[in-house]
């Protein structure tokens, strides 16, 4: 952004209000030297153009399915079993045994980031209990209703 010089005065002054900036430098104590021939204060330096790659496809998964298939995989036994000692169901697991034939769309489309930020949503409109396991390697989800209460 360029700031005109012409107007505004040098020096601070508390109480000339004369620029109608109530004695503001708005100059920014630039030297005349730091200023072009036009009074405009020069471009910054540009920094080189960093190349991030990115998925170029487009990736549709239907994130209420998404959820509704994360939801029904956890609530079967046969899916996504229980730890017998702790009754927590792996979140690990429950992405490895994930369904191919699923709504939400093609598994290789479903990141693990997607499906974690869906289990949040569930955690919070289900109130489940999502926490780390001592090698964090793995989450623990925890306080699932049981089939009969549900």
């Amino acid at each position: 952004q360029l700031y005109w010089r012409d107007g505004f005065d040098d020096e601070y002054d508390a109480g000339s209000g004369g620029d109608g900036a109530g004695g503001f430098n708005f100059t920014g104590g630039m030297e005349d030297s730091q200023l072009g021939a036009d009074g405009l204060v020069a471009a910054p330096r540009r920094v080189e153009r960093i190349r991030v790659d990115y998925a170029r496809a487009t990736k549709q998964v239907d994130v209420k399915e998404l959820k509704a298939t994360l939801w029904d995989s956890l609530r079967d036994p046969r899916v996504s079993p229980a730890d017998p000692a702790t009754g927590a169901h792996s979140f690990h697991a429950l992405l490895a045994d994930f369904p191919e034939d699923n709504a939400a769309g093609a598994t290789e489309d479903i990141s693990v980031h997607m499906a974690f930020i869906c289990m949040l949503h569930l955690a919070n409109e289900h109130g489940l209990s999502i926490t780390d396991r001592d090698s964090l390697t793995d989450l623990d989800i925890s306080g699932l209703p049981t089939l009969a209460a549900s």
